[in-house]
């Protein structure tokens, strides 16, 4: 019986097309009943190979080949593969990774002896320091072997690997002499790298992947016929094959290592760390304390209500019965140290702002009882599962957090999870084609094939693509990249990080998932989420949130304006912020800024703190198709009708609509008598599809109805309406927590809208398209938007005497050492003109295309508003700056005199702003011509309603003309409204009465018909139904129509 302990998988990145699944079935067909996996220096795979090859009936060899520097060649790197035999020899293979992955410095076997005790340690016959040594050093062999056996604890543990090929007998008699006089083990060592031969191609597309090459000519014509030697045989004809070549103690040796490593991996239960305090004798009655406390300062008394005291003795008494106190208490010490360093965090994320205890801690900031929240849909005692409190953080304050935690529990109990990049369909084929040596224009065509929808399979792209088939079928070269991609579809093409999971752990996690360097200075598991999750690893969620930056911001800028603000003390009954709400003016809130749900508000008009949170839960796939009955129940305009009158309490403030899933546990409660543990197991039955499950709950629904007075009618009719409508419930307690970061920003937008603008514009300062959206409406808003100043603005938009001044860092082309330059240089003193300036930036910033764009911002309009003076002569004011270095004398002789030309006209200056800040500073004639409109009837495009009739004002900046199927033209306007572009639908007789008008940059009335997208239902189509050509004679002129 022939044991193969040395097998790669896809998870030596790049090296091996085989996936772990492909492994254990084709070695379970091909007669191994145990096998090892051996990546190269890392553990990635082992937790997958062993859960998959304990159920397929294989006994799983966990192992790995490690690169380590020669004992005696130093400046080498050599291969060993490693086995563990025992629990403790798995946590020392672990470890040993993690040195290897954290380490840049390579070591050899000497520096981690005292990691391979109960390892089994394999020389493999190739890519050793023995194998080197045999080639270019022989008298040099004895030495390393004695070495050897001193480096490794048991020397029984030490095997010579031997592979049973013609071509590698010299080497082989060459360890067989080695063995007598040293007493060595050898053992038969295949080294595995696919599965089958013709795997070999695409394992050598991987590599070329990896090291940017291309494959060769010939091993492409090749392909079809070309086998590999290094897949996985029939078990029994590799043993067939050592025995031929006589080499049975090293085909034995396979199986006595084989029957000595037995790992047991432990998934059982989560191992919470130990929170370290000294004060109380347990961390339940130390979070008892910290929860009393807390909420005797929420309520500002010593004596906390009845219904509060009820509920937080019951928490703490689950919490302790489950085993939880430790969790608590980690969470809490994380948002103790935020709000202690003025780091904003949210009112709460999921099901946790339904604790008390939580929000006790400070942990959440919504109060469960007034918000009808339920315990038991965050932590369901009659469910053994962990809690689970996702942190929202600011994005900009995120990395500061996750270091603190790393500090407290220090080095190799905490990292960050690891996540695969994959091979998707179209990186895939882009990847495949390159190494295939197409030109970038074949490689487009092929991509272009694929560009019409995301594939989730090549399979199924061909399916729904007949082009692409006929494209494979056109030649044997296509179908070999049809092959290659359909192999490398879903293989792990890169690490990187989970985007928020952090793992804390009180075992030492380099032996227990092993580690490797992160992006940061924090390490990364060795393992992905699930994977760490089912060793027992406590795993929190600390997610970057901008609007919290945003938030965080809003508050600095007022602070800096001597306002301050409490969110707290914000009242969640003001008038002008509902106000804003039901305008639909939610651009830059938080959960309420796409088209569709600022339309749901508008009909809405949520008058309360209630129909905000309904409409962010209701805005969701599912639950809005009751958006419309929602609304015309709120507006009295339907009846309320409730599955029961039981029920009415419940559903009332949703105007009889299941929308949360706490109300579906509160109907099973009220109706069934169900206790809120036995309603969180119904929904979660109900949500998860768990037919066996439902089955019995539905019983003991029915009899529970029964047994409360109940009909079989009303209980059957009430189940009906619960399994309708569970699946689509969402979670409150998240809506409350989420809609209330909303509504302050909401608040803060109506009440301090330049301290808001500001802000939103920083956290969008690299989006041009939302930061010409946001300065559009903030001009709409009133705020006063002052361009780029040369002695003024910062690096991003500043907030000064309610005022917003225009960041550097949106002029395009603008580096960031070049604005800390201008900013530390301007300390010193005020630039007073723009020869100053230029003298006293630093010579590598003396180019033409940053000062030019500087020019055209208007940075230098406050020292010299003739723009056109200074590019006159820049280049030679360049020059002269250069040529004169440091002599001053020289400088003066050199240096230029701005000339004296007339500066650009205004509309030369706004596409100059245009080009550079993607929006424009200086006056518009155009705003004249809108207001004196706007006067007269015309509206905002920004306000129209879906199927309305309306006249805008528009300068036209494009014309696309098509032609329908009958023939006939038509055409697509597309227009702007100062800042708000829109397009504009031209059927053929209107096209046909009015295109003779149509001329770009020309300015026009237009009569629009707003009606649905044919194509998008969601989105709005503009219809032209008339139009008149507006003549502007000069900007200050009063605009006259042409009645054309």
């Amino acid at each position: 019986m022939f044991t193969n302990l040395q097998t790669i998988s896809s998870y030596s990145l790049l090296q091996s097309p085989t996936k772990i699944k492909d492994l254990v079935t084709t070695a379970k067909e091909k007669g191994y009943q145990s096998l090892a996996l051996t990546d190269i220096n890392v553990t990635y795979g082992l937790i997958e190979f062993y859960q998959a090859a304990k159920e397929a009936g294989i006994e799983p060899l966990l192992g790995m080949q490690l690169e380590v520097r020669g004992n005696i060649q130093a400046q080498e790197v050599f291969s060993v593969t490693l086995i563990a035999k025992t629990n403790k020899g798995y946590q020392n293979l672990l470890k040993l990774s993690s040195l290897k992955q954290l380490n840049e410095a390579d070591f050899s076997l000497a520096d981690v002896s005292h990691h391979l005790s109960e390892l089994i340690v394999i020389i493999p016959p190739q890519k050793s320091e023995l194998h080197y040594l045999m080639q270019q050093n022989p008298s040099l062999v004895n030495q390393y072997v004695e070495q050897l056996q001193q480096v490794i604890p048991d020397a029984a543990d030490l095997y010579f690997g031997i592979h049973a090929s013609e071509k590698e007998m010299t080497d082989t008699q060459q360890v067989l002499d080695l063995t007598r006089p040293y007493h060595l083990n050898i053992v038969a060592l295949e080294d595995v790298q696919y599965l089958n031969p013709k795997d070999a191609f695409t394992q050598k597309v991987l590599k070329a992947v990896s090291e940017g090459q291309l494959i060769d000519k010939q091993t492409l014509s090749e392909s079809e016929t070309q086998v590999g030697e290094r897949y996985l045989e029939d078990s029994a004809t590799v043993a067939q094959r050592y025995q031929n070549y006589g080499y049975q103690q090293a085909l034995e040796n396979t199986q006595k290592i084989s029957n000595e490593c037995r790992v047991t991996i432990d998934f059982s239960s989560v191992k919470l760390p130990k929170f370290e305090q000294s004060k109380y004798e347990t961390s339940a009655e130390y979070l008892k304390h910290l929860t009393v406390l807390g909420l005797k300062k929420r309520f500002q008394t010593n004596q906390l209500p009845t219904v509060y005291a009820k509920r937080l003795a019951y928490e703490l008494q689950v919490i302790e019965q489950m085993g939880f106190s430790d969790y608590f208490l980690i969470v809490w010490d994380v948002i103790r140290y935020a709000l202690t360093h003025d780091i904003l965090t949210s009112p709460g994320r999921g099901s946790a702002a339904g604790s008390l205890v939580a929000y006790s801690l400070k942990i959440t900031d919504v109060d469960p009882i007034a918000y009808n929240l339920l315990f038991e849909r965050f932590l369901n005692p009659e469910r053994q599962n962990m809690p689970d409190i996702d942190l929202d953080i600011p994005d900009i304050k995120r990395d500061e957090v996750i270091a603190y935690v790393y500090q407290k529990y220090g080095f190799d109990h905490v990292a960050q999870i690891m996540t695969f990049g994959t091979f998707g369909v179209k990186q895939a084929m882009k990847d495949t084609l390159k190494v295939l040596g197409f030109s970038q224009l074949e490689a487009n065509k092929w991509s272009q094939l694929l560009s019409k929808t995301s594939y989730q399979s090549f399979e199924e792209a061909k399916q729904s693509n007949p082009e692409l088939v006929k494209k494979l079928n056109e030649s044997s070269l296509n179908q070999v990249i049809e092959t290659t991609v359909t192999q490398l579809e879903g293989l792990p093409r890169h690490i990187s990080t989970h985007a928020a999971g952090v793992i804390i752990s009180k075992d030492v996690l380099s032996e227990k998932v092993g580690l490797q360097k992160g992006a940061a200075d924090i390490p990364i598991t060795q393992q992905t989420m699930g994977y760490c999750e089912a060793l027992g690893l406590l795993k929190m969620d600390f997610l970057g949130l901008q609007n919290l930056t945003i938030l965080s911001q809003i508050i600095a800028n007022l602070h800096s304006e001597d306002v301050e603000i409490d969110l707290d003390q914000i009242p969640l009954t003001d008038q002008k912020t509902f106000e804003t709400f039901q305008k639909g003016d939610t651009d830059g809130v938080f959960q309420f800024e796409s088209a569709g749900i600022r339309r749901v508000l508008k009909k809405l008009k949520p008058d309360s703190f209630e129909d905000i949170v309904s409409t962010n839960a209701l805005y969701r796939p599912g639950p809005m198709d009751n958006i419309d009955t929602f609304v015309k129940r709120k507006h009295h305009e339907l009846p309320i009708d409730y599955p029961d009158s039981s029920l009415k309490s419940i559903l009332e403030p949703t105007y009889g609509i299941l929308v949360y899933q706490e109300q579906v546990m509160q109907a099973a409660q009220a109706l069934a008598g169900f206790t809120l543990g036995q309603a969180d197991m119904l929904r979660r039955a109900i949500s998860k599809k768990n037919t066996a499950q439902l089955a019995k709950l539905k019983d003991a629904f029915m009899q529970g109805s029964l047994s409360h007075g109940h009909s079989r009618e009303v209980a059957e009719k009430v189940y009906a309406y619960i399994e309708a409508f569970a699946n689509y419930g969402f979670n409150r307690s998240h809506a409350v927590a989420y809609s209330k970061v909303a509504y302050w920003l909401a608040y803060l937008k109506t009440h301090y809208p330049e301290a808001f603008y500001a802000s939103l514009l920083n956290s969008h300062i690299n989006d041009k398209e939302k930061l010409t959206l946001y300065l559009r409406l903030a001009r709409q808003a009133g705020v006063k938007i002052n361009g780029p100043d040369i002695n003024v603005s910062l690096g991003e938009f500043s907030f000064e005497n309610n005022e917003i001044y225009f960041g550097l860092r949106a002029i395009k082309g603008m580096r960031r050492d070049f604005i800390k330059a201008i900013l530390e240089e301007r300390q010193s003193k005020p630039y007073r003109e723009v020869i100053d300036f230029l003298k006293r930036i630093p010579k590598q910033f003396l180019k033409s295309d940053l000062i030019t764009n500087l020019t055209y911002s208007g940075f230098f309009d406050a020292v010299e508003p003739n723009r056109k003076k200074i590019l006159a002569k820049l280049p030679d004011l360049l020059e002269s700056l250069k040529l004169s270095g440091n002599n001053l004398s020289l400088l003066d002789v050199l240096l230029p005199k701005l000339p004296d030309v007339p500066d650009y006209t205004q509309q030369e200056k706004l596409i100059q702003e245009e080009s550079v800040l993607g929006t424009t500073i200086s006056k518009n004639p155009l705003e004249e011509v809108i207001a004196y409109f706007k006067k007269r009837g015309a509206q905002d495009v920004a306000n129209l309603q879906m199927n309305q009739t309306a006249t805008i004002v528009g300068q036209l900046t494009d014309i696309k003309v098509i032609k329908t199927k009958a023939g006939s033209e038509m055409a697509f306007l597309h227009f702007v409204e100062l800042h708000q572009p829109f397009s504009v639908t031209v059927f053929p007789q209107k096209w046909q009465d009015y295109q003779y008008l149509m001329k770009e940059s020309g300015v026009y009335l237009l009569k629009l018909k707003t009606q649905p997208d044919r194509y998008e239902i969601s989105q709005m189509q503009l219809i032209l139904e008339n139009v008149k050509k507006i003549m502007i004679n000069k900007p200050n002129d009063r605009a006259q129509q042409d009645t054309k």
